[in-house]
């Protein structure tokens, strides 16, 4: 009898993964379900590090924007010099 993917994914959500990879290095999954085991855990890492490239593309967006306001709080300073020393002069 086929195994129901769908069912199997379920019963591998509730185990979580840890207890999963326990369960496949042990050998306790049988030949119908080992290469969809195999498949969920793959899909788990791929969902890991995808959250991962977000997290890192989120943390790049922020250091540019800082970066973006320094500069330009440079050169509002320096446009302040500018007229601060002009108008010394006066």
């Amino acid at each position: 009898m086929p195994v129901n993917k769908e069912e199997l994914f379920k019963k591998l959500d509730g185990e979580g993964e840890d207890h999963v990879r326990e369960e496949l290095a042990a050998g306790h999954y049988g030949e119908k379900k080992i290469g969809l085991v195999r498949e969920w855990l793959r899909k788990k890492d791929l969902s890991r590090e995808n959250q991962q490239h977000s997290e890192n593309l989120g943390a790049t967006m922020s250091a540019t924007k800082a970066a973006w306001l320094a500069a330009f709080a440079a050169v509002v300073s320096a446009v302040a010099a500018v007229i601060a020393i002009t108008s010394s002069g006066e």
